[in-house]
Order: C-alpha cells, then sequence, then structure tokens
C-alpha cells in the first residue's frame, strides 16, 4: 500500500456530526454559527439543517438497535460499525477505519516488531481476497508451510476478504504462544492451519555479495527505517568496491511514498520520481536531485512487487538507468492518505489520489513489465523455502543483465 500521511480535515464535520446524533440524538445540534431564539431551541443555517436531515435515518437505526435488538449493545460498537460501514460502501479495500487498538498495533507493525506468525499480506484487487506476498524468515508462517500467493479465506472458521483486512489482522495477531486458526487457498485447494504466534522482527533491508563483484539489496517494504537502512547498504556496497547492483523487489507490497521517492533520488540523476493527481485536478511533482549511484543497475520483479515498488521499477525503466527482470507486477497505481484523530488515535486510510510514472502512465490493474521477462519454476513459487541461488532463475538472469551493463561501463 502507498501511503500519505497527514492530519485530518476534510472530513471532520461529517464525523462529528455522526457521533453526535448517535450519541445523543438530533437534540444536539451542531452549528458554527447560531443564535439562540428562546431557551431550549436554536437557529441554524439551512445548509446545516439539510445535513442533520441526512443522518436522521441513521439516529432512527441507532434507536431501533438499542430499544429492540435481542442483544443490548452500547454506542462505541454502533459508532465503530457506522464508520466501517461508510468506506465498506466506496467498494475499495484500501480504504477503511481503524479502531484505536489497531492503528497502535499498526504503528507498532511499522517500527519492525510484532506479535503474529510472520507474513506481510496485501489485498488482490482482481478478487478481492487478503493475500500473502511474503514470508518472514524462521517466522511460525514459514513453518508452517504458508507461501507468497496464497490467499487467506477465513480466520477462526470465519469467511474474510479484502474488506475485513484489519480485523483479520486483528484476529491473526496476538500473544506470544497462542495460537490462531486461518484456512488458506492456493489455487483449488483449501488448507486449514493452526499456528503458534510468536515475536517477529521485521527486516525491511538486507545486503550482501554475490558473484564477481555484483551486491544485491532486497527491500522488503517501504517502512519504519527504510531508507537509513538503504543507505547504509548502498555504503556497504561501495566499500565493498561492488561493480554493479541488483534490488530485489520480489514480494514487496509497497509502502510511504516519502520512502520511495527518498530512495529513488539516491539512484536517479535529476529527473521527476513520480506525478500524484487527486480527483480535483491538483497535481504534485516529486523529482530527485543530480546525486545518484554510479552503479550499474538491475531491479527484480514480480507479481507481488506493488504500489512503491512499481514506483522505483516504473523510474528505472523510464529514465533507463537500468534492467527489469521477471514478471509483470501487481499493478497498484493509487495513493492513499491515513488521517490519524489525536483525540483517541483511531485512524483511517482513504484513497486520495493516483500516481503516474515519469512517462505519465498510470499502471492501476496494469501493473509494469519486465525488460527481460522470467519465471520461477512452479514448484518452487508453491514452496519458496526451497529457493536457493542456484535455482532462482530469476536472479540468474538478473546477474547475467547487470554483467552486461557492467561491461558497458567498463
Amino acid at each position: 500500500m502507498l501511503k500519505k500521511y497527514g492530519l485530518f480535515a476534510g472530513y471532520t464535520l461529517i464525523l462529528v456530526l455522526v457521533v453526535a446524533l448517535l450519541s445523543s440524538g438530533l437534540t444536539m445540534l451542531l452549528s458554527r454559527s447560531r443564535s439562540v431564539a428562546e431557551e431550549g431551541s436554536v437557529t441554524i443555517s439551512r445548509d446545516e439543517y439539510d445535513t442533520l436531515r441526512r443522518y436522521l435515518r441513521l439516529d432512527q437505526f441507532r434507536g431501533y438497535i438499542q430499544h429492540g435488538y435481542i442483544e443490548e449493545i452500547d454506542d462505541d460498537t454502533l459508532m465503530t460499525g457506522a464508520m466501517q460501514g461508510m468506506f465498506y460502501s466506496l467498494n475499495d479495500p484500501y480504504s477503511f477505519y481503524m479502531t484505536p487498538e489497531q492503528t497502535a498495533a499498526a504503528t507498532q507493525e511499522e517500527v519492525g516488531i510484532y506479535h503474529g506468525i510472520g507474513c506481510q499480506l496485501i489485498v488482490d484487487p482482481d478478487d478481492a481476497l487478503i493475500t500473502v506476498t511474503r514470508v518472514y524468515k524462521d517466522s511460525p508462517a514459514m513453518l508452517a508451510g504458508i507461501a507468497p500467493g496464497d490467499k487467506i479465506v477465513r480466520v477462526f472458521g470465519e469467511a474474510v476478504t479484502g474488506y475485513e483486512l484489519n480485523e483479520a489482522v486483528s484476529k491473526i495477531k496476538g500473544e506470544p504462544g497462542t495460537s490462531t486458526e486461518i484456512t488458506i487457498r492456493r489455487g483449488d485447494e483449501m488448507i486449514e492451519m493452526t499456528i503458534a504466534r510468536a515475536e517477529v522482527t521485521v527486516d525491511r533491508v538486507e545486503v550482501r555479495m554475490l558473484e564477481d563483484g555484483i551486491g544485491m539489496i532486497t527491500i522488503y517494504e517501504f517502512e519504519g527505517n527504510v531508507v537509513a537502512s538503504f543507505k547504509e547498504a548502498l555504503k556497504s556496497l561501495e566499500k565493498e568496491k561492488a561493480k554493479g547492483m541488483i534490488i530485489d523487489l520480489r514480494g514487496n507490497p509497497g509502502g510511504s511514498l516519502d520512502a520511495v521517492v527518498s530512495i529513488c533520488d539516491m539512484l536517479l540523476p535529476e529527473c521527476t520520481i513520480v506525478t500524484v493527481e487527486d480527483r480535483y485536478g491538483n497535481v504534485e511533482e516529486y523529482t530527485s536531485d543530480p546525486s545518484m549511484t554510479k552503479m550499474p543497475l538491475t531491479v527484480l520483479i514480480n507479481e507481488m512487487s506493488a504500489s512503491a515498488s512499481e514506483i522505483l521499477a516504473g523510474c528505472v525503466k523510464d529514465h533507463k538507468i537500468g534492467t527489469l527482470v521477471g514478471m509483470q507486477t501487481f499493478g497498484k497505481g493509487i495513493v492513499q492518505s491515513v488521517y490519524v484523530f489525536k483525540d483517541d488515535n483511531s485512524s483511517i486510510h482513504l484513497t486520495t489520489a493516483k500516481y503516474f510514472t515519469p512517462s505519465g502512465e498510470n499502471i492501476h490493474k496494469i501493473g509494469i513489465a519486465p525488460d527481460r521477462v522470467v519465471d520461477l519454476p512452479e514448484e518452487l513459487k508453491i514452496n519458496p523455502t526451497k529457493l536457493t541461488d542456484e535455482n532462482d532463475t530469476q536472479l540468474a538472469t538478473a546477474i547475467e543483465e547487470v554483467k552486461k551493463l557492467i561491461d558497458r561501463a567498463e
């Protein structure tokens, strides 16, 4: 997911009205400018009156539920449901409301440590299902045999889709030593699993040297300290006197817009990185400065390289600074803004813009095609734990391509 962060602004009036109506009914009239006509009454504008009328039905629903439902239910539960329902009506799995508890858990995960089973998830827009993009090394998920591409369709026996992503993640996570029950769909096969939870540490960047002076940096997601880690990885390759570099974005679901822009700035000359446009036609262009690494570059991508990963891949391709190797990317060309409510730390993620590659393409639901199309053998896609440098056909091609670029540079 590609995210921008900001203070809550444009939706305050609507949500405050809903809070007021669900908690106190229509007797609580909210007005920016009102005059008291007599004790117990107020005068409001026509626009404010029309707004209150629109929310009358919500208050009626609240009354029916509180007085007629077979079990007692509190206003906080109804309020949460009303807000979740607003986002559900958008039919957009990338827009959602998060409770204070969910926001806190998400913040902890961005830092890099959380309690769960150890897999990275994204919503596949083709089927709106929760899809595994990465399984962390030595995690409970890896030990259970979960693989990238698996679809999580049930949690504790309840069916889930991408529209219930946050609720599903909350149920999957939990204290170390406890267990979660999930059902995954792998092709036509349904597999039920009981997995013990553990403390999982997330490494966003890994760096190592390969053969013939070629360095490799793997970016797992554009979150947390990824920019600083990538900068250190570059320094490490320079210290090792690497002749060329491979950046592995396979299975990377994206992350922060600012993070990927900062990393692209280290790789690109002075040029456009990405352009973002909202529904009103407001355009924001992100650019790089002239300084950049001089190492020849190849980038590995696959079907699960999404969002921020596609911004980096699009820059490499459009500015012809390297070669893309692998499979067509995921195709997520939209941006979510994150707004946090300071009073209770709840938050919303809302799709607010499209992004365009330097050549002006919006790749949403399309993806980016590699320069060299190379797939992994089917058995390795099903069981990635058996993937090694020796049988990784995509990596072998990336090494071949970066060697060509090294030879040209010399």
